[in-house]
């Protein structure tokens, strides 16, 4: 029965202090569970907190799983939460976003939310965080335990017996060069490198194998760093590049789609003609349809990784440690030679 009483009023009927309520509801695994079994049942009949908040306190975790994004200019983070909404909004779950912009602080802040708010899981994806941050600030799984929160990663490296879902970047570097190889190609750059990001590592390795494994030479002026990988960051790319190169290449792997875009668009812009001048290819295969040609790219499988993600927090349901394979995605951006 609903009759509003204050936090006191509550305290009085349990006969217990208000500090020992607020505690009860804010963090139940501090209380004894004698104090739980005689506040409880107090709360519960007088519907003192919403009906979320009170499912919280009983259950000691809600119905929203929280998403950290470093990133939500990406267009393969923004296919990530859509996929993840959907499975949320079909089994009366909500998605909270927390947008971090790799602020390492914000990050905090956000995980001593989510703990308060009790959701039921917390998705980490790909940021410049190092494991051993990464443990910093989450610390052990064991933690997240004792919260009753799962903790999940994305493409992101994130310590001890935290699961992690990730593609075979190592195998896509090493396919879409040898694709372009295949092409007649022997002048290759590759656009978007990250040493801080695991699978920008990954894939600039099965490149630099697929090059090694063909006896071709790789100019260090091939090669261009980017702290983001933007489109921004595409046509930065093309003006060094052939700006600065002894001999201009004939193709150049891009570390994900939207460096790819931007290449594109400064290339057509400065003369160039895609394939014709220039083959480029991709990582991710997110939003095709809205480049002014399907370029050529290797497409993670994200509704499998959001789907795994999704069963391990609400069903417990085990995450194989794997590497799901990327499908290759044959576009209008390549072309023999």
């Amino acid at each position: 029965m609903r009759q509003d009483l204050s936090i006191r009023e509550i305290a009085e009927k349990a006969g217990v202090s208000i500090a020992t309520v607020s505690r009860v509801i804010n963090n139940p695994e501090q209380v004894s569970q004698s104090m739980l079994d005689l506040v409880l049942p107090i709360i519960e009949k007088y519907d003192y907190v919403p009906n979320l908040n009170a499912r919280n306190v009983f259950s000691r975790r809600s119905n929203a799983i929280a998403i950290f994004v470093y990133d939500m200019r990406n267009p393969f983070f923004l296919e990530i939460i859509r996929n993840l909404n959907i499975l949320a909004l079909e089994n009366d779950y909500m998605l909270l976003i927390c947008d971090t912009e790799n602020d390492q602080d914000r990050e905090r802040e956000y995980y001593r939310y989510c703990r308060g708010a009790r959701v039921a899981g917390i998705v980490l994806t790909e940021g410049v965080f190092s494991t051993s941050s990464s443990d910093a600030i989450f610390g052990h799984s064991e933690g997240f335990s004792k919260h009753n929160i799962k903790l999940v990663s994305i493409d992101r490296p994130a310590g001890k017996n935290i699961p992690v879902i990730t593609s075979d970047n190592v195998k896509a570097g090493y396919d879409i060069t040898n694709y372009l190889i295949s092409l007649n190609h022997r002048r290759i750059a590759f656009a978007g490198y990250n040493k801080q990001l695991q699978s920008i590592n990954e894939r600039f390795k099965g490149f630099q194998t697929a090059l090694q494994d063909n006896n071709l030479q790789f100019p260090k002026e091939h090669l261009f760093a980017f702290s983001q990988l933007s489109k921004e960051a595409g046509a930065e790319a093309f003006d060094a590049l052939f700006k600065t190169s002894k001999f201009n290449p004939t193709a150049v792997v891009c570390a994900n789609d939207e460096i790819a875009r931007g290449l594109i668009n400064r290339a057509n812009g400065k003369g160039f003609t895609v394939p014709e001048h220039i083959s480029i290819t991709g990582f991710d295969g997110v939003d095709n349809s809205f480049s002014w040609s399907p370029i050529t790219t290797m497409k993670q499988q994200i509704k499998v990784m959001t789907e795994q993600v999704f069963n391990y927090i609400v069903d417990d349901q085990y995450i194989p440690m794997s590497r799901l394979e990327m499908i290759f995605t044959p576009g209008e951006t390549t072309m023999a030679i």
